[in-house]
C-alpha cells in the first residue's frame, strides 16, 4: 500500500515539474511577443493557458483522490495540501504571462516598449520558477530562502522603473500609451515574483508545519 502511495507521489512531482516547465515556456514566448508585437504569438500564449489550467486541475484531482482513498500520514497530508497550494500559485504565475501577451496588443503600431526591461524581468522570473519547483521537489529550505530573498531585487527594480516611467511620461519623453503599458508590464512581472515567494513559504511549511511570512531564517 505504501509503495503504491509513494508511486503516486512521484507522479505528482513529475506533473508539478511539467507544470513549471509550461509556465516557463509561457514567459519565454511573452518576452518574445513584447519585443516583436507578434499578434499570432500573443494568441498562442492565451490559448496555451488552457493547458496549464487543465494540468493544474489534474494534479488537484490526484491530490484529493489520495487524501480520500488512502490513509496518508500527517506528513503526507501536509505534502498533498501544500502541493495544491503550489500548483495554484504556478497557475496564477502563468496567468501573468497571458497578461503580458495582452499588453503587447495595446502597444501602438509605430511605438515599442523598452525590450531590455522585459528581457531582464523575464530572465529572472523564469530562473526563479525553475529553481523554486526544484526546491519544492527536494524540500530544500536553503534554496527557498535564497530564492525568497532574491525577490527583493525584483521589487527594487520595479519601484525604480515605476518612478522613472512616471517621470518620463510627465516630461513628455515617452507617450502615455507606452508609459501605461510599461507600468502594466512591470507590475505583472512583480506580481509573478510575489507568487514565487508564496511557494518558498510553502516549502518552509513542509519543514515546520507552521506558516511563515518573511521569517524564513527562523
Amino acid at each position: 500500500m505504501r509503495e503504491k502511495f509513494e508511486k503516486v507521489l512521484n507522479e505528482l512531482n513529475e506533473a508539478l515539474v511539467e507544470l513549471g516547465n509550461l509556465v516557463v515556456g509561457q514567459f519565454e514566448k511573452a518576452e518574445s511577443v513584447l519585443k516583436s508585437k507578434d499578434t499570432e504569438l500573443a494568441k498562442i500564449i492565451i490559448e496555451d493557458d488552457d493547458k496549464i489550467d487543465l494540468l493544474k486541475e489534474e494534479i488537484e484531482y490526484k491530490c484529493l483522490k489520495l487524501i480520500a482513498t488512502q490513509t496518508p500520514l500527517a506528513s503526507d497530508l501536509r505534502r498533498l495540501f501544500t502541493s495544491i497550494k503550489v500548483i495554484q500559485d504556478l497557475e496564477r504565475i502563468g496567468d501573468y504571462a497571458v497578461d503580458l501577451a495582452k499588453v503587447s496588443m495595446y502597444i501602438p503600431e509605430d511605438e515599442h516598449l523598452d525590450y531590455k526591461i522585459a528581457e531582464y524581468f523575464s530572465g529572472v522570473i523564469r530562473k526563479m520558477i525553475t529553481e523554486v519547483v526544484e526546491a519544492y521537489i527536494n524540500n530544500d529550505k536553503k534554496k527557498a530562502i535564497e530564492i525568497y530573498e532574491s525577490d527583493e531585487a525584483i521589487d527594487s527594480k520595479y519601484y525604480d522603473l515605476f518612478t522613472n516611467v512616471m517621470n518620463q511620461m510627465n516630461n513628455g519623453q515617452i507617450s502615455n500609451a507606452i508609459g501605461v503599458q510599461t507600468l502594466f508590464m512591470i507590475k505583472f512581472f512583480e506580481r509573478a515574483g510575489d507568487h514565487i515567494n508564496n511557494i518558498c513559504e510553502n516549502i518552509m511549511y513542509l519543514k515546520s508545519g507552521e506558516f511563515f511570512k518573511r521569517r524564513l531564517r527562523e
